[in-house]
């Protein structure tokens, strides 16, 4: 598969979607090279406009492959903040929000960095806090369980400070390693932004058989939601899920 095809592929594409969602883009995939580092590429420019910057991701296939726009919430957007992040052998986004974010969970859990996830801190948004603070939670693990554990670590942290200060704080994650693929879906009040899930079949804009997973369905099929509250590992060989409950 081209990772472009998640970005221009499709009846809803999110190319099709960048006129809501024009702060920018980000691109990642796992080039078939045997190298366990994933590429990324990132825009604060819309989608349509850099269309030169995809030509890499339409010429290499990969297996695995996370894709996100951006409509920031400040302006201009940071670069350092287009999703996914990536630290080898990582992908991750986050939708979702942490209401009060500055006031409420900024200090804690940037005090509650390791020096080493810190430093590397590149930017202020919420979304690369929790994926700094996911990445302290493993522990240099990198097998799916850790990846698992951590997610709900770093959710049962964010959610006792927000009961704490009666804010809402929600959830909706995708991380992968290229050979395992996470979704997780939970909010603190009312309904966790979307994921949707879908086996590709013949026709579709990815290859049969594929697993997509996406915030809004990009093409005709028998999507399904994911459920509210949970947290599901696709085993991306053999398409395996096992979900539980957060």
């Amino acid at each position: 598969m081209s990772p472009a095809t998640l970005l221009e592929g499709g009846s809803y594409a999110l190319v099709r979607q960048a006129a809501e969602y024009a702060d920018g883009f980000g691109l990642g995939w796992f080039p078939l090279d045997g190298r366990p580092d994933p590429v990324r590429v990132t825009s604060r420019m819309p989608l349509w406009n850099e269309g030169h910057l995809l030509e890499a991701a339409r010429r290499y296939p990969a297996e695995c492959a996370v894709a996100q726009i951006r409509r920031a919430e400040t302006s201009p957007a940071e670069l350092s903040g287009a999703q996914p992040f990536a630290s080898s052998p990582f992908l991750f986004a986050h939708d979702g929000e942490l209401e009060q974010f500055d006031a409420v969970f900024r200090r804690p859990l940037t005090h509650g960095l390791s020096d080493a996830a810190f430093a590397n801190l590149a930017g202020a948004t919420a979304s690369e806090l929790l994926f700094a603070s996911w990445l302290d939670a493993l522990g240099g693990r990198t097998d799916a369980d850790a990846m698992a554990g951590a997610l709900e670590a770093i959710v049962g942290k964010v959610t006792q400070l927000a009961t704490r200060a009666g804010v809402a704080a929600s959830f909706a994650i995708v991380v992968t390693d290229g050979s395992s693929l996470l979704t997780l879906r939970t909010t603190t009040r009312g309904t966790p932004p979307p994921l949707y899930t879908i086996v590709a079949e013949e026709g579709s804009v990815v290859p049969v058989s594929g697993r997509v997973v996406s915030s809004e369905p990009l093409f005709p099929g028998a999507w399904t939601s994911l459920d509210a509250h949970s947290l599901v590992i696709f085993t991306v060989a053999h398409d395996e899920a096992q979900p539980t409950q957060v």
